[in-house]
């Protein structure tokens, strides 16, 4: 009981009264020969950047950073989407490349040339984030079973105004018709759709569709609809947005190659 009485005086505690500190900018400390910026802070991520822009213009360190205190960017409330999505766009500004390597953890690199990316997020084709209506799930992905369909669609993802482009990665073994699409509202509104004949022996990406959202979408489908004579597996999408700081009349600058 006494313990128990400690541990509620003391939670109850947190969060009142306090002393004043001050509070200063990154850039006010002139730093140099920095490597590495880690930033943690509960939602002030874009007021830390600010204050830290000059800093990371002239060191051009990677920073690694937790957006929105541990945000999902897939099913967080859609005002918190927006506010990790604007410091994604922040750090897009400030010439950096941003992958997703946690569920809410992110690192950023200087961006070196090549294609101008922004946002960097690989998505395995497993249950989750994607579902299947006529494959098969294995270890590094879901397979074709000879019956025509939807072999993968998901992940109903909220992604802001933008273009983006989507690497599918996987292996075929036998030739067959399929399609891919990026949809929204249930196949209603379609972004972008090709169809193809994949050859037998390719395995890798096989292929990139781009699209362009003109306003933000809040359930964004990426489908591989296949027939029943094609045999594949694919193993992830790599959902990839361009670079808004480095876009000129609706082209990145730069040549064809990655960032």
């Amino acid at each position: 009981p006494a313990l128990c009485s400690f541990v509620k005086r003391l939670l109850t505690s947190l969060g009142k009264g306090g002393d004043a500190v001050e509070v200063r900018t990154l850039d006010s400390f002139a730093l140099r020969n920095l490597s590495l910026l880690k930033i943690d802070v509960e939602g002030f991520e874009q007021q830390v950047l600010k204050g830290a822009a000059a800093t990371i213009a002239r060191e051009r360190p990677a920073i690694a950073v937790e957006i929105e205190g541990g945000l999902d960017l897939d099913t967080a409330p859609r005002q918190r989407q927006r506010r990790g999505w604007a410091t994604l766009a922040m750090l897009d500004a400030l010439g950096y490349v941003v992958r997703r390597v946690g569920v809410h953890d992110y690192l950023a690199l200087p961006r070196r040339g090549g294609l101008a990316l922004a946002y960097r997020r690989v998505l395995p084709a497993r249950a989750k984030p994607f579902l299947s209506e006529a494959g098969r799930w294995r270890a590094n992905g879901v397979e074709t079973t000879g019956r025509p369909g939807a072999l993968l669609f998901g992940p109903y993802s909220y992604l802001p105004p933008g273009s983006y482009l989507v690497h599918w990665r996987g292996r075929v073994d036998k030739a067959g018709a399929l399609t891919f699409d990026v949809v929204s509202h249930k196949g209603k509104r379609s972004y972008a759709k090709r169809l193809l004949r994949a050859k037998p022996g390719e395995e890798g990406r096989l292929f990139t569709l781009a699209f362009t959202l003109e306003q933000e979408v809040a359930d964004v489908e990426l489908r591989v609809v296949v027939s029943s004579e094609v045999r594949l597996r694919i193993q992830s999408a790599e959902l990839c947005k361009l670079s808004e700081a480095r876009l000129v009349a609706g082209k990145p600058r730069g040549g064809p190659g990655g960032a």
